[in-house]
């Protein structure tokens, strides 16, 4: 990318093959992510959902007696809290 110095600002000019600091700045953006990514692989870029019974962190479930449901009171043994049988 060529830099132009005005007095005190700098003008920054297309790159060379034609690609505009939109694009230039997409392409490094996905550079940072991907080498982020790289270092470190556990790191998800789903981070929105969420189980049940996690926040600030910790992981917390219901499941006292270790039958595999989670305690909530529903009659058909599975995950959720609706009351379907």
């Amino acid at each position: 990318m060529n830099e132009i110095q005005l007095g005190s600002s700098v003008l920054i000019a297309p790159n060379m093959d034609g690609s505009t600091m939109e694009q230039y700045l997409v392409q490094q953006l996905d550079k940072t992510t991907l080498r982020k990514l790289q270092k470190r692989p556990s790191l998800k870029l789903e981070t929105s959902k969420r189980r049940r019974g996690q926040h600030n962190g910790g992981m917390h479930d219901n499941d006292d007696d270790d039958d595999g449901d989670d305690d909530d009171d529903d009659e058909d043994n599975d995950d959720d809290d609706d009351d379907e049988v």
